[in-house]
């Protein structure tokens, strides 16, 4: 197996338990490596460290295994029944009222570069990472080893995230027809696995879902960026008077009025398919309860001041569409914005509005996206329920 030294002083990070090693803090290589191959890493003075995956890129390994050296197989292995293991502590794995959740969550789960959703009986890998690819057989073969019998198909989606190999979405193991039926607290919705954004759909937001359920009672619900409808569903089952689904996609509108017809709440849902800052500039009602959960606005230093404008921009405006005594939930799923410059932002945009704004609650993904306590960059969700004053 191909062995990385690194500079003296620079195996830190590593040690505390961070993911990444970056290129800058190797040695030497000694042996043969590819893209994706599994590597030892060791101190300067030779010392064990960890294994992972070998990258050509700034990220020069993502680490699976640290402590004592062993089978790499073996590792994988274990981090995935160790992932499996979590989501039976959080009572997702038998649970009558929730059949979508995230079973594999990158770093936060101790297998950077692999994000696994269930939907029911189907399970969807997504690849980021060369090495996790590679890795594929074990990694499926140890799923159906922790969860036998659960799973009719196993679905990878990873052409828009492993871009330079080329591979086609297909299926890793079994087959499915690619619509799951999913429950959710009560709500029911169709997602569209090969199609759909992500693995289909958003299930980071699933608490959040139910804190706007909870909240709704009564009042009138603006959605924006709404995609599938997710909030509206949550809002109007929660006793919303009306909710309405803004977003740019036609498909997207026209399943959140399906949605909003498998839940017998039609009757109260509009969905318009408009640009949201449009839509929020031209509109003149005001509503009581608005959500804003944008697509991530930056994904590169270069573009974050750009885009700290854009959510300054839209969160002033719901900020002054929202009634007296109304609620935003508003979030960013940035993973350059961290939360004390989202705050700062929303901080701009209530002054903006020239609104009396309160926070009533920070909010972050649903539980089964763990994060790694030393790798903050895969705390990438993050939002804040705000009141503003009457």
């Amino acid at each position: 197996m191909p062995t990385l030294r690194l500079h003296s002083g620079r195996d830190y990070s590593v040690r505390r338990g961070h993911p990444w090693i970056f290129s800058g803090a190797i040695a030497k290589i000694e042996g043969e490596v590819e893209d994706g191959d599994v590597v030892r890493v060791v101190s300067s003075d030779g010392e064990f460290l960890a294994l992972g995956h070998f990258g050509t890129g700034s990220i020069a390994v993502k680490v699976f295994s640290r402590g004592r050296e062993r089978d790499a197989e073996e590792s994988l292995s274990e981090r995935i029944q160790e992932a499996v293991a979590t989501r039976r502590v959080l009572g997702l794995l038998e649970n009558p009222e929730i059949s979508a959740f995230r079973l594999i969550n990158g770093e936060g789960d101790g297998l950077p570069g692999l994000i696994v959703d269930c939907y029911r009986d189907c399970a969807v890998f997504q690849f980021h990472s060369v090495g996790m690819w590679k890795s594929r057989e074990t990694l499926v073969s140890s799923l159906l080893g922790a969860l036998p019998d659960r799973f009719v198909g196993i679905y990878h989606k990873s052409e828009t995230t492993l871009r330079p190999l080329q591979v086609q979405n297909s299926f890793l193991f079994g087959a499915h027809s690619g619509k799951a039926q999913i429950q959710e607290w009560g709500a029911h919705y169709e997602v569209d696995i090969f199609e759909g954004q992500k693995t289909g759909f958003y299930l980071d937001q699933r608490e959040n879902r139910r804190a706007v359920r909870e909240c709704a009672t009564g009042k009138a619900v603006l959605n924006c960026f709404s995609y599938t409808g997710g909030f509206s569903i949550a809002a109007l089952l929660g006793g919303a008077r009306k909710a309405v689904s803004v977003d740019a996609s036609r498909g997207a509108i026209d399943m959140a009025c399906r949605h909003a017809e498998m839940n017998s709440v039609s009757e109260r849902h509009e969905g318009i398919v408009a640009d949201c800052l449009e839509y929020m500039n031209e509109i003149r009602d005001t509503f009581d309860l608005i959500i804003l959960d944008p697509p991530a606005f930056v994904k590169h230093k270069k573009a974050l001041e750009g885009a700290l404008r854009g959510y300054e921009t839209i969160n002033s405006l719901a900020l002054s569409k929202v009634s007296p005594g109304g609620l935003v939930f508003t979030f960013s799923c940035s993973q350059l914005v961290g939360a004390d410059l989202f705050r700062e932002v929303v901080q701009k945009a209530a002054l903006r509005a020239e609104r009396n704004v309160q926070i009533l609650r920070e909010m972050g993904p649903s539980l089964c996206h763990p994060a790694n306590l030393f790798h903050p960059e895969g705390r990438y969700l993050k939002g804040f329920i705000l009141r503003v004053d009457r």
